[in-house]
């Protein structure tokens, strides 16, 4: 082709070289360059990670000889990506508003003990600057610190200062390769043979760990999130900056949405609540009561709008941009139609929610509003006015991802939705003849009410004549005990054979996560930790004690407590029980009195084999119907 040109030959030879690196160029081929985290074939392809672009409060301090800072400035809306000059070297490039400053990182040292909270420090010695990064999405510094240590930062083959100086590349700054995960011709990884994700002389450990050289670890923490394509239209809405209700039945991944929602959110601005202390303490937040510091709700607005302005809390109020709130269909209306107005004077904005942010989870045909005895009837958060004002996008996840079984799935569609055919109470009877029971774990008994689960833990534990061994939580100083109490309790009482369940996941890759069902068979030598055997995943493992972290109050202040991850698990309350996932369940509905309840607690098991329901009747399936007539309408729009 070249030739009929009448090119030169040189000239045809670099053509020619420049032609067929072009197309073996993998960048060129958009399959090659973009993860797909549903592709079947995906392990016999090239997996490829691109770099992130993270955003937030970046401090530069420039400093003396002797260490000292002799200057600083802080860039609130600052923009930092990775990229190479013409001699490789890796270079972080801010974007500083107007202007743009590039820092190389040869022989930086990262801090990223607080990834996190969104907090990263860049230590430069050779230039003598620092660098910290905070209120940044937590997700992305993660992202971008681990691509980092595996690009490097301390290479060898760098270029002497002779020979930059006389050299004639062309000047410039491009952004860095995506980071191959897996070799295109035989799927192995290429980390685990160059430069896996280790901690190393340049970077502070997060925390005390084994040495990471497995390439399961570049997959845990590089590979992004797989969502679904619901979840991805929610995670659109809500980055849109769309005040945004999603809902969906139990097992469509709501609650894993929420947490990635809130690690892609700026965490100084984003404040994550709840209506319940355990939903709170599921995603690390708070009670939507405690953020608003108004009480219970049930005085007048101008009252609450005095507490609101208090000095601690007002500025709390004003920076809030986001504010997400988990089980908002247990929410009572009036109570959110009366925050509504509170934070329009408080911010003294008339936007809806004075100019908030809203995003909001929950299934309406589950657990309805709390209500206290001589309380009035609770009114949804839908039949408001503050609901119609704020509400701009409504979505519903409809995958279920709990329950494999499509029979079981459709069983509670029916259940959810207050319909009980004759071939739905068939199949919940037959369920009363499954045996249960694996070895010395007997399933968890989902009670109505509290005072028949703390009769029925009691009196099995008092059974057990084996020795008693007491656990007391350690929390920090000032830690919230009515908040933590709903993470973990401050004193867990424990003897062999007691029946115990996991509450935080611990070893997801055993199967040992939240809702895990054991029994106590010893008790450890040296820690005195207790050997739990659990029933599906991981044999015996003894069970050391895991820390729980909850914000609170205005200056977002991180209370901890430490304690075993256990609780008894003979019996436990419908209404503590949603969110879960149950290796085994036994229903005891007879006593239901709220709609919804049946469900939720039909709903907990993941099989049908794992599930016995003792006394059901038609008359325990009920759903409200001003709720059925709220999802009509989404449905219809």
């Amino acid at each position: 082709i070249f030739g009929a040109s009448r090119v030169p030959p040189a000239s045809a030879f670099y053509l020619a070289c420049a032609f067929i690196q072009f197309y073996l160029n993998p960048r060129r081929h958009p399959t090659s360059s973009t993860f797909i985290p549903h592709a079947p074939a995906m392990e016999n392809h090239c997996l490829q990670v691109n770099s992130v672009v993270i955003k937030g409060t970046l401090t530069i301090e420039h400093l003396l000889d002797n260490g000292t800072p002799s200057r600083k400035s802080t860039h609130p809306n600052a923009e930092a990506t990775l990229c190479r000059n013409e001699f490789r070297d890796v270079l972080l490039q801010a974007h500083l508003g107007t202007r743009s400053a590039v820092y190389p990182l040869r022989n930086a040292k990262i801090h990223k003990r607080f990834v996190k909270e969104g907090k990263m420090s860049i230590v430069l010695a050779e230039q003598k600057v620092n660098l910290y990064f905070s209120n940044c999405p937590s997700n992305k510094l993660s992202t971008f610190v681990k691509f980092l240590s595996a690009k490097g930062t301390n290479s060898d083959q760098t270029v002497g200062a002779r020979e930059r100086l006389l050299s004639d590349k062309p000047k410039g700054i491009q952004e860095i390769s995506p980071l191959m995960l897996r070799c295109p011709n035989t799927g192995q990884s290429l980390l685990s043979q160059k430069r896996a994700l280790v901690e190393t002389s340049s970077t502070t450990p997060a925390k005390k760990r084994k040495e990471v050289t497995d390439v399961a670890m570049l997959g845990r923490t590089l590979n992004p999130i797989q969502l679904t394509t619901e979840q991805k239209a929610v995670v659109s809405a809500v980055m849109a900056g769309r005040n945004v209700f999603f809902t969906g039945s139990a097992g469509t991944g709501k609650s894993y949405l929420l947490r990635h929602l809130l690690s892609s959110l700026p965490p100084q601005d984003t404040f994550a609540t709840a209506t319940t202390g355990v939903a709170a303490a599921q995603i690390g937040g708070t009670t939507l009561h405690a953020f608003a510091g108004v009480g219970t709700g049930t005085a007048t607005v101008e009252q609450m709008v005095e507490r609101a302005q208090r000095p601690p809390w007002v500025a709390q109020w004003r920076r809030c941009s986001v504010l997400v709130v988990d089980e908002v269909s247990m929410l009572d209306g009036r109570f959110f139609q009366k925050l509504e107005r509170v934070a329009r004077l408080v911010r003294r904005s008339d936007r809806p929610f004075g100019g908030i942010k809203l995003v909001l989870c929950g299934d309406f045909l589950q657990l309805p509003p709390i209500s206290r005895k001589g309380d009035p009837a609770p009114v949804f958060c839908f039949q408001t006015a503050a609901w119609r004002q704020c509400v701009q996008t409504s979505l519903e996840l409809r995958q279920v991802h709990r329950q494999r079984d499509p029979k079981f799935v459709e069983l509670l569609q029916e259940v959810r939705h207050g319909r009980c055919p004759e071939w739905v109470e068939e199949i919940l009877v037959r369920t009363a003849d499954n045996c249960l029971n694996t070895g010395s774990v007997v399933a968890t008994r989902l009670s109505t009410h509290n005072d028949d689960v703390d009769f029925m833990n009691k009196h099995r534990y008092d059974a057990l004549l084996s020795q008693e061994h007491v656990f007391v939580a350690t929390d920090s100083a000032g830690a919230p005990s009515d908040l933590l109490d709903a993470c973990a309790p401050s004193t867990l009482r424990l003897k062999v054979g007691a029946q115990v369940m996991l509450t935080k996941n611990t070893k997801l890759r055993a199967g040992l996560a939240n809702g895990s069902r054991g029994v106590v068979v010893g008790f450890e030598t040296t820690s005195g930790n207790p050997v739990v055997e659990f029933a599906k995943g991981g044999g015996k493992q003894v069970v050391g004690k895991e820390r729980w972290s909850v914000r609170t109050g205005p200056e977002r202040t991180c209370h901890s407590r430490r304690q075993l991850p256990l609780r008894l698990a003979w019996a436990m309350s419908i209404h503590k029980s949603q969110g879960l996932t149950l290796d085994f369940a036994e229903l005891s509905l007879g006593r239901t009195f709220e709609a919804g309840q049946a469900y939720v607690a039909l709903s907990r098991a993941a099989s049908l084999q794992g599930l016995r329901v003792l006394d059901f009747t038609r008359a325990c399936v009920r759903a409200d119907a001003q709720v059925l007539a709220f999802y009509q309408r989404l449905e219809d729009s």
